[in-house]
């Protein structure tokens, strides 16, 4: 495996020296953000290169896609780089590199989920491909995209038995789980390159939140530091945008309405410290590298689809803890704006931020997620790995009882009159194969250890 000439980390060392990388098994792996595991990823993926196989690399971001693959056509000069995402391929756009000439293909889950339903037309380069690495792996949990990462993930599994998993993630709770799943190994670490602190700014009005962000980021511009502030909506970034611009601060704004184009150059204008202070949505949640000493979460809710609900401590994490801490500085922080509790709720311990436990998520099938109550929980300790996200497999379905997707009746749903359609297009041994793969967890598509979701759309 080529280690190029960084100094690896403790835990990068631990991993080459264990050699869990290239012993043929899949792994799941959880550090801390900025310890190291994009370049374990990029070394796994050279060792692949080198005996002539392809390698995914899966990011949940576009954005962050784009930066992987500018910054891996350096380490990789030789290498056939293919960036496939939602900015490529519509209206007679052509990729880049296509799919057949692509040694390395960095792409979207829902990008992946579309190549193995439409399988027969990427048979040319799925048999090749020895390695997938799936940047976020905790994405597996998400209410809408979980779904997707899950059936792209076993899919795969089945059309190509030899291919291997590498899963990074900041904030899994049960990685051993996981990793029988896959049928592979995990490695956890603690080890952060980065202390990172944790601070509340309380607020008795909404109409204080404006005056409270100006002054958290003049603090911090005077330390010479440069911060980036979650918010919960397009609308609440423009307008804050035009606020810190009002009192003098150079801000730009950063979410899914602007254009892939807007969108590089205001992320190149902070790289090149033309801004002080970048609002954004959750289009910078996950994975990418911001010079951002301070993280500020001016809100605590997001929407979910349906309205505003407080935000999940997984998306806490991402933004302001594990996920989102700043890695070109010696020091980081993090800072939570919250409405005054009253007397007697104390937020901030000795320690740092506590953290409620949160319940199980199922990928596939919905299930209950559990939220930072009353805007308090945010992290376990100054510098501590997370433990509050959590992937869990839905148990298996009782002979007589109700499919966890679609309501009460028989164990397979709404599945069940497959049944009585006769021969239909596929024959009644056909029908019969399909009706046991929706009850069975779809084991007749992929191969053992049976996956997640006993409902998953396939």
């Amino acid at each position: 495996m080529n280690h190029n000439t960084q100094t690896v980390n403790p835990p990068q060392a631990e991993i080459l020296a264990s050699g869990i990388l290239v012993t043929g098994f899949s792994c799941v792996l959880q550090m801390p953000t900025g310890s190291g595991k994009t370049w374990l990823a990029r070394n796994a993926i050279g060792d692949v290169l080198k005996r002539g196989l392809r390698a995914i690399y899966l990011t949940p971001l576009k954005a962050l896609a784009g930066e992987v693959a500018r910054d891996w056509e350096a380490h990789f000069p030789d290498t056939n780089i293919g960036v496939f995402t939602g900015d490529f391929g519509r209206n007679g756009q052509k990729y880049p590199v296509p799919f057949k000439d692509a040694q390395i293909m960095i792409m979207t889950p829902e990008r992946l989920d579309a190549c193995t339903r439409s399988w027969r037309s990427h048979w040319h380069w799925i048999p090749e491909v020895d390695l997938v690495v799936v940047d976020e792996f905790h994405l597996l949990g998400d209410r809408g995209r979980g779904g997707r990462l899950e059936g792209a993930i076993c899919r795969l599994r089945r059309l190509n038995p030899f291919v291997r998993f590498l899963c990074l993630s900041a904030t899994l709770g049960n990685r051993s789980e996981l990793a029988r799943w896959l049928g592979g190994v995990e490695y956890s670490s603690d080890w952060r390159p980065i202390e990172l602190t944790w601070s509340i700014e309380l607020f008795r009005r909404a109409s204080d939140k404006p005056r409270l962000l100006s002054e958290v980021v003049r603090r911090n511009l005077g330390d010479g530091g440069r911060s980036l502030v979650f918010v919960q909506s397009r609308r609440r970034a423009e307008q804050l945008v035009m606020h810190l611009q009002d009192e003098g601060i150079r801000a730009g704004f950063h979410h899914a309405g602007l254009t892939h184009d807007k969108r590089q150059r205001t992320e190149g204008r902070f790289r090149e410290g033309e801004l002080d202070v970048l609002v954004a949505t959750a289009t910078l949640e996950m994975g990418l590298n911001m010079p951002a000493r301070q993280v500020v979460l001016y809100d605590l809710q997001q929407f979910n689809g349906k309205e505003f609900a407080p935000l999940p401590c997984r998306n806490v994490w991402q933004r302001g803890g594990a996920g989102r801490s700043p890695r070109s500085r010696q020091e980081g922080r993090g800072r939570a704006h919250g409405p005054r509790m009253g007397q007697g709720r104390e937020i901030v311990s000795a320690g740092g931020v506590r953290a409620h436990p949160v319940g199980p998520m199922r990928p596939s099938c919905p299930g209950r997620t559990d939220h930072c109550r009353d805007q308090r929980a945010l992290c376990t300790g100054r510098g501590a790995t997370p433990s509050c996200v959590r992937v869990q497999p839905c148990r298996p379905p009782e002979p007589s009882g109700q499919c966890r997707r679609h309501g009460a009746g028989d164990a397979r749903g709404r599945h069940a009159d497959r049944r009585k359609r006769g021969r239909g297009k596929y024959g009644a041994r056909g029908n019969a194969a399909r009706d046991q793969a929706w009850s069975g967890g779809m084991s007749a598509y992929a191969s053992s250890p049976q996956p997640f979701g006993n409902c998953a759309t396939f």
